[in-house]
């Protein structure tokens, strides 16, 4: 029994001293990660991928999701549009030459500078006043980067937000909790121009500019709908997008196309198609077209009637491009979603039912192209629903 305890207290010794050292040596390890951030010289003297790496060596799953969503990917998207447009496969002179004169004001927003460093710091930390500022300079936008052009990779990062070029810029509300071990340049600041709106705006002023109140929106800030949240409610730095990944599904109040509906008219032998916006408080961006094809079929999967609906501003944007020197842009015009309520309607005639094709149903087929003026070949579906009418 003696042997017994003392083999036990051995035991309990060994793991005591085991267990010490382990926290030791995480210890140990959590300084030299601290220093090894106080020793850059100068953050800013930092390749940009570099510095947005950084940010991510602490915030892990923040960059991860920064770097899969919109933001992160905004400059490999525009590479890839400059490129469709000079291949072979796009085939408007015009606007090839057009865009190759223009690629620096796209890349305003694809690659901007930083929006404290260059934009806000110089505004009288005032909500107000920060309004009136962006009502007076609505045709402006980020500066580009002024360093090297590898610097656009990492498209609209961390830094775009969130550094003033000296420190971290965050929520108003934010309180440091003590004792603080981040590196100087990570040394956050609250600011009241931090909002959940504002740092969108510079950028996305079009749908800014138009944004209305609905009864089924509860906020109007722009991260309410378009950030991705944990359980916790804490948003975890995802903005959902057209193009969402895979591993961020893209959730039910973004879904305009939801709100489509359908009937079979008896009398007048129509399919009538209703659209009321329930779900989107701004315009649709400018660029884009989202597109809804519709067939009606019958229980044998013969088509009886087609139609489609095209979301764009072509003719209004037309305007804008014809004052830069170029003609009108290719395309069929399309029309608005309403946000004040009332709906869209589309009409399919001469849907004659019988004996032989008596189950009738509405397919749709929607999905959107990055600019309505592409074919539509570049369309990337997201939406199919089907509608039971007689």
């Amino acid at each position: 029994m003696k042997k017994f305890y003392i083999i036990s207290i051995f035991l309990l010794l060994l793991l005591i001293s085991l267990t010490y050292l382990y926290r030791n040596k995480v210890s140990e390890n959590r300084k030299e990660d601290i220093a090894a951030h106080h020793l850059i010289d100068s953050f800013n003297s930092l390749p940009r991928a570099e510095q947005v790496k950084t940010c991510g060596s602490c915030h892990i799953k923040e960059y991860e999701n920064e770097m899969k969503g919109p933001h992160g990917n905004a400059f490999f998207m525009l590479q890839k549009h400059l490129a469709y447009v000079d291949s072979k496969q796009y085939d408007d002179a015009d606007y090839k030459f057009y865009i190759n004169q223009n690629r620096g004001t796209c890349i305003n927003c694809h690659a901007g500078d930083d929006q404290y460093k260059k934009i806000l710091t110089s505004i009288p930390e005032n909500q107000d006043s920060f309004r009136v500022y962006l009502e007076d300079h609505a045709d402006k936008r980020p500066p580009i980067r002024k360093a090297n052009k590898d610097s656009f990779i990492t498209g609209i990062d961390c830094l775009s937000c969130h550094y003033d070029g000296n420190r971290v810029i965050t929520n108003f509300d934010f309180v440091p909790k003590a004792p603080r071990s981040s590196p100087p340049y990570c040394n956050p600041k609250g600011s009241v121009l931090f909002s959940r709106s504002n740092t969108c705006i510079t950028c996305h002023f079009e749908e800014y500019k138009g944004m209305v109140k609905m009864p089924e929106i509860k906020s109007s800030d722009c991260l309410s709908c378009h950030q991705q949240y944990d359980d916790k409610g804490k948003g975890v730095h995802y903005i959902y997008w057209r193009h969402d990944d895979k591993d961020h599904p893209q959730p039910e109040h973004l879904k305009i196309m939801d709100d489509i509906t359908a009937r079979y008219d008896t009398t007048s032998q129509k399919v009538i198609i209703q659209w009321r916006n329930t779900k989107l408080p701004h315009p649709i961006v400018v660029f884009i077209e989202p597109i809804v094809y519709f067939e009606v079929i019958d229980g044998l999967g013969k088509v009886l009637g087609k139609s489609e609906i095209r979301l764009n501003g072509r003719d209004a944007y037309n305007l804008n491009m014809q004052s830069r020197g170029y003609k009108a842009l290719p395309g069929i015009s399309g029309i608005s979603l309403p946000l004040d309520g009332k709906s869209i309607f589309d009409t399919i005639s001469n849907i004659k039912v019988s004996r032989n094709n008596g189950a009738l149903e509405l397919k749709i087929r929607g999905g959107e192209k990055s600019q309505y003026w592409l074919p539509d070949s570049t369309i990337i579906y997201s939406f199919q629903k089907r509608i039971k009418l007689y």
